[in-house]
């Protein structure tokens, strides 16, 4: 998310944010300055991060047999759409272990950021923390 439009509160609505670029790209032609295009992001991700770094990540960390399995597993669900339904309010709000955080996403230490960046797991922890996530030690 643009840190410029970042909304304050529990629970962003990203919802705004992505209306908004529907919004530009339709009505002027501008697009996002990142790609969301998996092809696009891997040859972004390869010119930013160092070769290691880069092999690592693409590799899945293996074979890609995990990779492989999730992906075919994903390719099996069908998003149906609702359509006329007010969409303009969302909350992706949930209660883990007893705590409201603002989306069902945790974060966790995997032990090979410095591969990316001196700081290492710092980077997601703090990104976790402006973003109100848990992150698991």
């Amino acid at each position: 998310m643009d840190p410029e439009n970042k909304p304050q509160g529990p629970s962003p609505h990203y919802s705004l944010y992505q209306r908004e670029i529907f919004k530009q790209g339709g009505t002027t032609g501008q697009l996002p300055s990142f790609s969301v295009h998996p092809e696009e992001m891997q040859e972004s991700t390869k010119k930013k991060l160092t070769d290691r770094g880069y092999f690592y990540a693409n590799s899945n960390a293996g074979l890609g047999w995990t990779d492989r399995a999730n992906r075919e597993a994903f390719y099996r669900w069908r998003i149906v759409p609702r359509t006329l339904v007010d969409t303009n309010v969302r909350d992706l709000t949930t209660t883990l272990f007893g705590h409201r955080v603002p989306a069902p996403i945790i974060f966790a230490p995997i032990g090979i950021n410095k591969l990316y960046t001196p700081l290492g797991e710092l980077v997601p922890a703090k990104i976790a923390g402006e973003l109100g996530l848990p992150d698991a030690p």
